[in-house]
């Protein structure tokens, strides 16, 4: 599960305002009074936000409008027109005439979105759409020309945000003793913050049968060893 928003708890909103401020994106007097309040920015679409911490998450909205939320090192590509809308796009096969999604779509937990008919925020999706649905790309991917074009989102999926998040899912799966799961985020992500994923996961007080470590790989353009990153096991008690 990549980027999973698990327990409304510890994700989203209350980890990137953990992660945010200790990458310097606000300042530490705004973090105080966020703090010292004990604002609850936890559910989707604000559920518990007083009227003083909503202000304070605006004030926190300011400093980061223009950081690419996904990956606050990486470029925001901006809103409006190119690159990051659908339009001009003329897929491989025909696509639904909404095809447009907004911010809201895309990380719907998030308080205020943008005006529709963009991708999210600092995305750019058309070179993505454009590259899946090339001829060579389908053709490669023997994909037969009756399947779909490729999309970014879907409304196909019937997707329902429940107050309860889903870490009872992984719990019960734990509990059959069959399934080994894999839960990554990206430590750039505001979106889905690794410390929400860290938080929940301690809630779950498992074993820990491997410590935390790097993940190593041989970079092939460096010809050298790179960590791509770190990883723990952890085993349900018994």
């Amino acid at each position: 599960m990549g980027n999973g928003v698990t327990n409304w708890t510890y994700d989203t909103t209350p980890a990137y305002l953990s992660m945010g401020y200790w990458h310097s994106l606000y300042d530490t007097a705004l973090y105080n009074q966020i703090n010292e309040a004990q604002c609850d920015f936890s559910g989707p679409y604000g559920t518990h936000i007083t009227e003083q911490c909503n202000a304070w998450l605006d004030e926190f909205n300011s400093f980061t409008q223009y950081v690419n939320v996904y990956d606050i090192f990486g470029t925001c590509w901006g809103r409006g027109s190119a690159p990051q809308k659908f339009e001009g796009v003329t897929p491989h096969a025909k696509r639904p005439k909404k095809t447009q999604v907004s911010s809201a779509d895309y990380t719907p937990w998030v308080k205020k979105s943008y005006q529709t008919n963009e991708l999210p925020p600092c995305t750019w999706g058309n070179p993505l759409i454009e590259y899946l649905n090339s001829d060579e790309v389908r053709t490669n991917l023997h994909i037969p020309s009756s399947i779909q074009a490729w999309d970014l989102c879907t409304e196909d999926i019937f997707y329902v945000i429940e107050p309860q998040g889903s870490q009872w899912i992984y719990e019960e799966l734990a509990a059959k003793g069959k399934y080994k799961m894999l839960h990554y985020s990206g430590d750039t992500d505001g979106a889905v913050a690794t410390i929400g994923t860290e938080n929940w996961i301690e809630t779950l007080d498992w074993n820990v049968t491997s410590n935390w470590a790097p993940y190593n790989y041989f970079n092939e353009t460096l010809q050298a060893n790179a960590t791509g990153g770190y990883y723990e096991v952890y085993v349900p008690k018994d």
